[in-house]
């Protein structure tokens, strides 16, 4: 996303037909992006205006006028370059490809602001983008946020106004495996300080933890989330702080620094030392400990990594579902979808959703051969292709 622009001087008409001949007929990207950030300082009125002037979509993609337009748009208002890009990529599949562009720059101006309009629409919904139907996409005047959507929201607010962020994570609720990217939209320790004072009483939030606990969801994944980000920020920092107690070190070694070993220097015998792993973590933090080690395994060995899942109880076996189709699904889509069909339906219907994710991005424009899919699956395959609602430009 580029950055948001600061105000100049507003375009006269003749000014804004010469940069949009320049946009359009620029030969290099530099000249393109050079041409379209000249077109900062626009009166926010004018933006519906020009987007009819402007080539917003090739190859299914925002191009970088549509792109450098909303963000300029969305630092003016938000809320207005919201709603039209709603409206105008909804059924092209395009609408969280344009609320990546919006939502960022409108954290940037205006955190409070988007803080409480995705708070209000999400309340609202009984329908996520990811669950309705294309009828329902295009019956709706507002937009449909999900479990991701809020997700993302919470990343661009934590680099802004952590408390907001922690606001919004609370209300999301839940808890998925890229959750560790909204701590590290922080880059200041400062900022990570700060929003370890909106916790009421740590003390009483940690007095049961255990030496080498994980913790994941609600408050004290939160706390704990912030704290480890400053740790890896300014470890000595951290250690001289008064928030140093309440991360004690791991009885078992900490998970994060082992699997990242686990890429360079695997183990001769991964299904022993995946075990081992499972057995260092208390219960209740088993079924992350799943998808993390599922992540890893599943890019080095996916036979391997499957077999493993597949001898695990029913409820960490499912832990691994999501995170196995999605390291997999664009290399392996046909194995991996079948290898789904064992799942409860709900887990199944999840995966296709990410499969749909991770195929279509590595594959832009191309389809799957469904000959000898079951009329269930291609059906709902073909629906995800019609909404695109998770497709990732």
């Amino acid at each position: 996303m580029q950055a948001p622009p600061q105000p100049q001087a507003p375009l006269k008409s003749g000014d804004l037909d010469r940069m949009l001949v320049a946009l359009d007929s620029a030969p290099t990207h530099e000249g393109k992006l050079e041409a379209a950030l000249a077109l900062r300082g626009m009166a926010p009125r004018s933006f519906p205006a020009v987007f009819e002037r402007v080539e917003l979509v090739k190859d299914r993609q925002l191009t970088l006028a549509a792109k450098t337009l909303l963000v300029q748009w969305a630092s003016h208002d938000g809320e207005a370059a919201a709603l039209w890009a709603w409206q105008r990529f909804r059924e092209e599949g395009l609408w969280r490809a344009a609320f990546r562009e919006i939502g960022a720059a409108w954290a940037w101006r205006d955190p409070a602001g988007l803080a409480a309009w995705i708070t209000a629409h999400f309340k609202n919904e009984s329908r996520s983008l990811t669950d309705a139907t294309l009828d329902e996409v295009r019956q709706s005047d507002l937009p449909l946020f999900d479990f991701d959507d809020l997700s993302r929201a919470c990343r661009w607010l934590m680099a802004e106004n952590p408390r907001l962020s922690l606001d919004l994570l609370e209300k999301r609720g839940g808890t998925s495996s890229d959750d560790h990217l909204i701590w590290e939209a922080l880059k200041d320790t400062r900022k990570i300080e700060d929003a370890l004072l909106a916790f009421d009483d740590l003390d009483l939030l940690f007095k049961d933890a255990r030496p080498g606990e994980a913790f994941f969801g609600g408050k004290k994944g939160s706390a704990s989330g912030l704290m480890q980000r400053w740790k890896s920020l300014d470890p000595e920092g951290f250690a001289r702080s008064a928030y140093a107690r309440y991360l004690p070190a791991p009885a078992s070694g900490d998970l994060t620094a082992v699997l990242a070993e686990w890429k360079t220097s695997p183990p001769a015998d991964p299904p022993s030392a995946a075990d081992r792993l499972l057995e260092s973590r208390p219960e209740s933090a088993r079924p992350a400990a799943v998808g993390r080690v599922t992540a890893t395994w599943a890019e080095a060995d996916p036979r391997a990594c499957r077999d493993w899942l597949d001898a695990l109880p029913p409820d960490l076996r499912e832990a691994g579902a999501v995170p196995f189709t999605r390291a997999r699904a664009a290399a392996d889509l046909h194995p991996t979808l079948d290898w789904l069909d064992r799942f409860p339906p709900l887990i199944r219907q999840s995966c296709l959703v990410h499969a749909f994710d991770a195929w279509t991005a590595a594959h832009p424009g191309e389809r799957p051969d469904t000959s000898s899919w079951s009329e269930n699956r291609r059906e709902a395959w073909d629906d995800l292709q019609a909404l695109k609602s998770i497709g990732a430009p």
